[in-house]
């Protein structure tokens, strides 16, 4: 939302200089935050709202900022991002009621503070899934980040259904310390099928309460329980994912969903020349104007009879990403190399 200068200066009155406490400590954080206050009370107009939650404390000031954006934007809001440490999602959400919200992302940040697994288990069922199932009847996107240590299978299985859900993002550690029943997300996806046609699950990084037990990856582990419910991986338009444990299972679960995807990215794979010609004969029968039409894959090998494959078979593609394996990327280098090296040695 755009502010002019003119419409700043009019409304907000911010200090001219910096003022002091009666011991000397400085107020100016305190007055840009009541200048904020202000503000977003003008604000009756607002679609989209982006809270990140850094050194603020759960003070007087800071729940009135929130409970002034909750005020200003009830009716209008359709999309919320919230960006905060676990700990500090309580108070975060109790001041957040949006009538008519479509779009929510949620970012649990880098830990201030270790939570021990009671703590957190409380947090995840009793403050996150109360606040995202709020929002169960409006809701058509939802995404969700966690760079905390916290094991998040017990947020799933407290999530309601969700009967507008149309795309789902989760960038999560797929590993034991991060999701340590897999099967609790499966559920949550299984329970939103219907309208669900867009999954992009991605890897974040986070750090683990005791790093001398190292957690193990449990994508394998997840993929394969997703592999044996078509109902999950059917019907999509759009897909981002990393690769299952053998080409055989990627394909399986593309060709799900072959005659209505759109959008395919896929990462942490690099196909051969035969894999990929499989790859594109699971869209032969796709109409031009159905067809794929963004695609993003890894490339053990790149030909012009490569570049000719996908053209031909793939006629709808407007966008193409293709990440070469690193030899490959070095090979392409080289012969771009000798080619300068030629055009300098040509007479001119």
């Amino acid at each position: 939302m755009a502010i002019s200068k003119r419409w700043l200066n009019r409304h907000l009155r911010l200090p001219s200089r910096l003022s002091h406490g009666a011991k000397g400590n400085t107020t100016y954080a305190e007055d840009i935050m009541e200048a904020m206050t202000e503000a977003l009370s003008l604000m009756s107009q607002v679609t989209e709202y982006t809270f990140e939650w850094r050194d603020l404390s759960p003070n007087q000031r800071t729940l009135r900022l929130l409970s002034t954006a909750r005020s200003a934007f009830g009716i209008s809001l359709r999309k919320l991002t919230l960006n905060a440490q676990l700990e500090n999602f309580r108070a975060l959400v109790s001041t957040v009621e949006f009538e008519n919200l479509e779009d929510l992302e949620l970012y649990f940040d880098h830990d201030n503070i270790e939570l021990d697994v009671e703590e957190t288990l409380r947090i995840l069922q009793n403050t996150i899934a109360p606040f995202i199932n709020r929002f169960r009847r409006t809701i058509s996107s939802l995404f969700i980040f966690s760079a905390s240590k916290a094991d998040l299978s017990s947020l799933f299985p407290a999530l309601d259904k969700f009967p507008r859900l149309y795309n789902l993002i989760f960038h999560l550690p797929w590993d034991s310390a991060h999701l340590s029943e897999p099967d609790a997300l499966i559920g949550f996806l299984r329970r939103n099928t219907e309208m669900l046609r867009s999954i992009e699950l991605r890897k974040s990084y986070a750090a683990v309460s005791e790093p001398a037990d190292a957690p193990t990856c449990i994508w394998s582990q997840f993929s394969r329980a997703l592999l044996s419910d078509p109902r999950v991986l059917t019907d999509l338009t759009i897909l981002k994912i990393p690769a299952f444990r053998s080409f055989e299972e990627t394909l399986a679960c593309i060709n799900y969903s072959a005659h209505t995807l759109t959008t395919l990215h896929l990462v942490d794979y690099f196909f051969g020349e035969d894999e990929l010609l499989a790859f594109v004969q699971l869209f032969a029968r796709r109409n031009l104007d159905s067809g794929l039409r963004t695609l993003y894959i890894g490339l053990s090998t790149l030909t012009v009879s490569t570049i000719d494959l996908l053209a031909r078979r793939l006629p709808a593609l407007d966008s193409l990403g293709l990440v070469l394996a690193e030899y490959v990327a070095s090979e392409i280098m080289i012969m771009q190399h000798n080619i300068l090296v030629v055009c300098d040695e040509t007479p001119a």
